[in-house]
């Protein structure tokens, strides 16, 4: 039994997504060491979680990403089932994106 956290977390990922250390390194040193999403390096402070798809009989590893832009893809594809929902929330944010350059 997997005493250390890291060793439960290489436990865990194994048994729910089939992936090792080996993939996570891989994956690491091709999205540079930064989030997949917004870019920034991965660090003690901000660490990856590993994104996959929900809706699916076998989670389907995509990514790593951080908390922020994990939660954001997962709000995001919910938002894009219901179309006429997401199209009202983008016209919002269009619509006032010139405040951006009034009041910086």
């Amino acid at each position: 039994m997997p005493s250390k956290p890291e060793q439960k977390r290489a436990q865990r990922l194994r048994k729910e997504y089939g992936i090792d250390q080996r993939w996570i390194d891989a994956q690491l040193k091709w999205q540079d060491y930064c989030c997949d999403g917004c870019r920034k390096p991965f660090s003690k402070s901000m660490r990856y979680v590993v994104d996959h798809k929900h809706d699916t009989s076998v989670k389907i590893v995509r990514h790593l990403l951080c908390d922020s832009c994990n939660g954001a893809l997962g709000i995001l594809e919910k938002l894009q089932k219901d179309r006429a929902v997401f199209d009202r929330l983008q016209l919002i944010a269009d619509r006032y994106s010139h405040y951006e350059q009034l009041y910086p």
